[in-house]
């Protein structure tokens, strides 16, 4: 980003404009310019000159070069004014000194511009503009110093408008926090790998009809009692536990209960009302089974449960 203020990165482009303006006379038509650098002002650019001309700008920022002059000032630098001619007749070479003017204007912003480009990137710049009469500019930071010949003076002027730009950084930031949040859930979810890789008890997530969601502890498996290779992601929970059939139907039962009374009911309750606190399962091991709740925050309502399953085949036998 820049290093300098505002104002001298305005006046320090106005100058570096205005310098190739009179280069850019001087290697068309070898008339000399020179750059006042005592009216260098900032301020909206206005001029009491009747033509102006400009280019616009756009990339990472937007702007404007612009200079200003009137039309008999135009034909002397090009040698094609007399003293008698008539507004009439200065208004019929409009179409030359026009180009003229934009030809200028063109291959001094081409000059330019790749100064302001070492700080923004690359920038796109318009064919030139010519308007006869008044013109208002927005409101956006502007610079304007005058160069002088013997045939006249010329405004050069510079605006900047750094709109797109804080809306550049705008998003830069935003992506900045996206890049912070995603490494952080990227940690988290690290985090949740590890504990579900060391937990000793088995672990897996249910939807509201009892199957099983993505994810689980490593020691799930071996705790039912089941070979290490089976995919259990989508079964039926008393499918899975091995539940008898009238304990299946016991347990989907409350498994209703407690998605639809969620909220109107304390969820300790509602856990309470499972009859099934533990089950024996076909290969012979006793389960010890609890529930915890997932809620969507946002929303308030039951998203899933988690069971915990433990293995207190032992400890009944004692």
């Amino acid at each position: 980003m820049l290093n300098i203020s505002a104002e001298s990165y305005l006046k320090t482009n106005t100058l570096i404009f205005a310098h190739k303006m009179c280069q850019s006379i001087s290697d068309m038509v070898g008339v000399s310019f020179n750059v006042k650098e005592d009216s260098l002002k900032e301020a909206g650019f206005k001029s009491a000159f009747k033509m102006i001309s400009y280019i616009s700008f756009s990339g990472a920022i937007q702007g404007n070069y612009l200079c200003a002059m009137d039309e008999i000032t135009a034909l002397k630098i090009m040698g094609v004014y007399t003293d008698r001619m008539s507004d009439d007749e200065i208004r019929g070479l409009r179409s030359e000194h026009s180009g003229f003017v934009k030809e200028v204007l063109n291959l001094s912003v081409g000059q330019s511009i790749v100064e302001i480009e070492k700080n923004f990137g690359d920038l796109t710049f318009f064919p030139g503009t010519v308007v006869y009469g008044e013109l208002e500019f927005p409101e956006f930071l502007s610079a304007d110093v005058l160069i002088s010949s013997d045939f006249g003076s010329i405004l050069c002027g510079f605006s900047l408008n750094l709109a797109n730009l804080r809306i550049g950084q705008k998003l830069d930031e935003a992506l900045r926090e996206l890049e912070k949040k995603t490494s952080e859930a990227q940690e988290a979810k690290r985090n949740i790998s590890s504990i579900l890789e060391l937990l000793p008890v088995g672990l897996v997530a249910i939807d509201q009809k009892g199957t099983i969601l993505p994810g689980h502890s490593k020691s799930t498996k071996s705790v039912i009692g089941i070979e290490n290779d089976t995919e259990i992601t989508g079964l039926y929970l008393p499918d899975f536990l091995q539940m008898e059939k009238k304990a299946g139907l016991i347990w989907k039962n409350w498994l209703e209960l407690v998605f639809s009374k969620y909220g109107e009911i304390p969820f300790q309750e509602l856990s309470s009302l499972c009859e099934l606190k533990e089950i024996k399962n076909s290969r012979g091991k006793t389960l010890k089974l609890d529930w915890l709740a997932i809620t969507n925050e946002k929303q308030g309502r039951l998203e899933k449960l988690l069971v915990v399953i433990e293995d207190v085949t032992r400890q009944r036998l004692l």
